[in-house]
């Protein structure tokens, strides 16, 4: 409690420094929110959006939210549901302050507000391992703090301060509705549900039918920890709120003071809940705390009394620094780059992402992120992760993590092709970054992924062996005809799901190609390629890689770009069955010329440009019609009901998700592009598009990456964003800052240093660890003269990379830590 008083202190002054104007030391970001701390963010209350942070440990998770929603899950357990949008909380406290006619009650989350409460202040402060959510009246401050611990404990901290100069009556009082199952909220769910009270602590039991003669028994102990004060408690829903059908926001106990029954044992017809009442009276300047732990125990999967995981909240982020940015505030670009690694180290080490399911996809690229930073715990995520795939090298579209021993996990089987595309990408880029070829070796095990079943598998070998296998799956959905890669379910652009329909209703899928995957596929066997050459035994393989490659090459050359009658070019995105259309082309299934972004972005990045360079002026082109306000688009014009056969896009309303809106992640693909091909100020001007920090309002967190931005004027939408936290945008915009701006590329022999050739700052700074070796890295600018490159103190000769545009040196493999001076103009 000593630790939480500190901290309570430190909060309460953050808020009065905010209300008496002493904001010298607040970095502004949109919509109230101040970063006021290298790690700390200040939130006022907003009428619209939401900011949140997430709190984990070995993947289960409570979320925060500014508004006071506070949830908590672990892969498809639910332990506290998500309440958003105003609806009945399942977790609140509430601090009641006794005046003539009774007590009144304040929210101490913000959530569930009575009507009686008046002249109340309220604030959220976002730190990295809790979040404090402060309440100001006039008689009294109240702090709550939200954490978890490295024993997977759910921790509740409540405290109320006098500020009146006389002894103040009042209480603190608690309500948790546990869920505890892995299906969602239903009538049902009481009958199974049982909650009993002894001597400060809660003890929930809940059963859960997995089918086919299996259960879950879960359960949760709420243990309560009062400094002083006496306590009242009820298990039922009803007596808290004082009638069954009554809601916490007009709970009658919170007026009165008292439970009616302080029923100790509540289960089968009545709602099962933790509630607490503790009465105290404050002398002035004096506070009252109350915590309460959370333990779960989710089936027969963990002690009744957890034991430490040992796994950090956050493993030990690169440093980063800009100073002389000229458009934005370059202490808040810092601590925002800062706050986007733990987003990206937060997906990576998830046990779900945006839903119940890790998607292979998402967890694959945050770990090509986070592994330039926490190696060890990417190495272990990427082998688990590896033991979720087929036989028969097929990759799931989600996974979840099982419920029992020898129960097969749920998963999403839809066939979308560039599952393990990313998969072999991120294991090259983990041995590049590590140079631990050992993680090839590693053993993983498989599950039998048949049709639309999942089953359970004996087999195991090498993560090489898996790479190889995936290679295989995806070698053998080649299109015959075009030499390219089918799309089957659908590629990375999940709503253009129509192409892969199949004109032979006997047929589950025809021939239709995604353009990107393709593209992806040409890169990927070309870094297996490396890989097995590193490991020195398989030319035969090799050889068989670089006949499909030529081939890709071939089709791709013949059937992916298309040409107007003025000569003008664009690469499409894809095409249906038997070549039956095109899509983004000159002309689409509805006679529009349409463009679309990830194609030309992956013609650039699989190294396709190399083929023709002549197509960048094209590619250019291309981006420029796809330009807005908000950045680039993913499809210009947006898909109309006429382009059904697309897939489901046509659904969604225009400048929404991927029809037409800057999908941040697609946008993303495409300033990487930008980078590869040497146009650095274009790219810059287009990251400086999709931050946070350049908007006056976004209605997601702001201290974070969005996954889009929509645009449609008619519908009344104008930059709002779907989603913050789980997306890919986090961890592309940190691989384009460290690998394209700052240019630390390293590859499987050294460490290629290449910088951009517009830097958007006067000064930056970068440390982390690149092939087990500490690397820090600055750069300085002087003036408009020869870029000089200083290597551990001595200059190196430099040497120009035609196709970036730009100098750069290569720092040969070797042991010891590496310091490398960049300038301009020395």
């Amino acid at each position: 409690m000593h630790d939480f008083s500190i901290q309570c202190r430190k909060v309460l002054q953050y808020a009065d420094d905010f209300e008496q104007g002493r904001t010298n030391g607040f970095v502004a970001l949109p919509d109230g929110c101040y970063f006021v701390d290298d790690d700390t963010v200040f939130c006022q209350e907003r009428p619209r959006g939401e900011s949140r942070y997430p709190y984990s440990c070995d993947g289960r998770t409570l979320w925060a939210c500014a508004s006071g929603n506070v949830y908590a899950e672990e892969s498809r357990f639910k332990i506290f549901c998500d309440t958003r949008e105003g609806k009945e909380p399942n977790l609140a406290f509430f601090m009641g302050l006794l005046e003539k006619d009774g007590y009144v009650p304040v929210s101490l989350l913000g959530n569930a507000r009575q009507l009686t409460e008046y002249d109340v202040r309220r604030y959220c402060i976002f730190t990295p391992f809790a979040s404090y959510y402060v309440t100001r009246t006039r008689a009294a401050d109240g702090v709550v703090r939200v954490a978890v611990d490295d024993r997977k404990n759910l921790c509740f901290a409540v405290q109320a301060y006098n500020k009146t100069d006389a002894p103040l009556p009042m209480y603190l009082a608690a309500y948790f509705n546990c869920l505890l199952k892995y299906g969602g909220e239903n009538p049902e769910a009481k009958w199974f549900r049982s909650c009993a009270y002894r001597n400060g602590t809660f003890s929930f039991a809940v059963t859960e039918n997995l089918g086919h003669g299996k259960s879950a028994d879960h359960k949760a102990e709420i243990v309560r920890t009062a400094a002083s004060g006496k306590a009242c408690s009820t298990t039922s829903h009803a007596d808290f709120c004082g009638g069954e059908h009554r809601q916490l926001c007009s709970a009658l106990p919170l007026k009165t003071g008292r439970f009616a029954e302080n029923k100790p044992y509540t289960t089968f017809t009545e709602t099962a809940i933790a509630g607490d009442m503790v009465h105290g009276t404050l002398l002035p300047g004096k506070s009252q705390c109350v915590q309460y732990t959370v333990i779960v125990q989710e089936g027969n999967k963990g002690a009744a009394v957890p034991v430490a995981t040992g796994e950090a909240v956050y493993g030990a982020l690169p440093h980063i620094r800009f100073a002389g940015t000229e458009r934005i505030n370059d202490r808040a670009l810092t601590l925002f780059m800062q706050s986007v690694f733990r987003q990206t180290e937060f997906c990576a080490r998830a046990k779900n992402y945006a839903g119940p399911f890790i998607g292979v996809r998402d967890i694959f690229q945050q770990l090509e992120a986070s592994l330039m930073w926490i190696p060890q715990y990417s190495r272990r995520k990427i082998t688990e992760a590896l033991g979720f795939i087929g036989e028969n090298g097929r990759a799931p579209r989600q996974y979840s993590y099982p419920s029992a021993d020898g129960v097969a996990p749920e998963m999403d089987l839809r066939e979308f092709i560039d599952q393990g595309l990313w998969i072999i990408t991120t294991v090259y880029e983990y041995l590049c970054f590590t140079g631990d070829a050992s993680i090839l070796h590693v053993p993983c095990g498989y599950y039998k992924i048949e049709g639309d079943s999942v089953g359970l598998s004996t087999q195991r070998d090498s993560v090489l062996a898996h790479l190889l296998r995936i290679a295989d799956y995806l070698i053998s959905n080649i299109d015959a005809k075009t030499g390219c890669l089918r799309i089957l379910y659908g590629d990375w652009n999940d709503a253009l799901d129509g192409l892969g329909a199949s004109s032979d209703s006997s047929q589950k899928f025809g021939s239709g190609v995604s353009v990107m995957a393709t593209l992806q596929l040409y890169r990927n066997l070309a870094e297996l390629s490396e890989i097995l050459r590193m490991t020195g035994d398989c030319e035969e393989r090799i050889a068989r890689f670089d006949t499909v490659r030529e081939n890709i090459k071939n089709g791709l050359r013949q059937n992916a770009i298309v040409r107007n009658a003025d000569g003008e070019r664009k690469i499409v995105h894809g095409w249906g069955d038997g070549l039956s259309h095109k899509v983004a082309s000159f002309a689409d299934i509805d006679g529009v010329s349409r463009d679309g972004l990830t194609s030309h972005a992956f013609w650039i990045l699989s190294g396709a440009i190399d083929w023709d360079n002549t197509l960048e002026k094209d590619i250019l082109q291309t981006y420029s019609r796809l330009d807005s306000k908000y950045g680039l688009k993913t499809f210009e014009p947006y898909f109309s009901a006429q382009n059904k056969a697309v897939g489901r896009i046509v659904k969604l309303p225009a400048g929404t998700a991927e029809n037409a809106a800057t999908y941040v992640h697609a946008t993303l693909f495409a300033i990487w592009s930008l980078y590869e091909i040497g146009a650095a100020q274009e790219a810059w001007a287009q990251i400086e598009k999709i931050l946070p920090l350049t908007h006056k309002s976004v209605s997601a967190t702001p201290f974070v990456m969005p996954n889009s931005y929509i645009h449609n004027s008619k519908e009344g939408l104008d930059g709002e964003s779907m989603s913050d936290w789980f997306t890919g945008s986090g961890a592309v915009l940190t691989k384009v800052i460290i690998r394209c701006l700052f240019g630390i590329e390293p590859d499987l022999n050294g460490i290629r240093i290449m910088p951009a050739n517009f830097m958007p700052a006067h000064e930056i700074e970068c440390t982390l660890c690149v092939r087990n070796r500490r690397l820090h890295f600055t750069y300085r600018k002087k003036g408009a003269g020869e870029r000089k490159f200083f290597v551990n103190g001595q200059e190196m000769c430099a040497t120009y990379n035609a196709k970036r545009k730009c100098p750069c040196v290569y720092i040969e493999e070797g042991t010891g830590n590496v310091t490398v001076e960049v300038v301009d103009g020395e």
